[in-house]
């Protein structure tokens, strides 16, 4: 725990990722059979639409959560996150 403390002293967490929230993800199905996702950032909801399927829309999920996760190497993304 000391070496946690003082891991923090010495590398401080940069301003500009201070406030980076991990994003929750959503597959939500069309009435057209199409495929949607369902992203929401710090109280912000963003749509991307166009997905074929359910794989498809769930693959990008994968792929956008690693790289919300690359971006912000302080954060670990809570289980919840990853919603279907």
């Amino acid at each position: 725990m000391v070496l946690a403390l003082l891991l923090g002293v010495i590398h401080p967490r940069p301003r500009h990722l201070a406030s980076m929230a991990f994003p929750t993800f959503k597959v939500v199905e069309q009435r057209d059979h199409t495929f949607n996702v369902m992203l929401t950032r710090e109280g912000r909801l963003k749509t991307i639409t166009g997905f074929g399927s359910k794989h498809e829309a769930a693959a990008w999920v994968v792929q956008a959560g690693r790289m919300f996760q690359e971006a912000d190497v302080f954060a670990r993304p809570p289980a919840s996150a990853l919603r279907r």
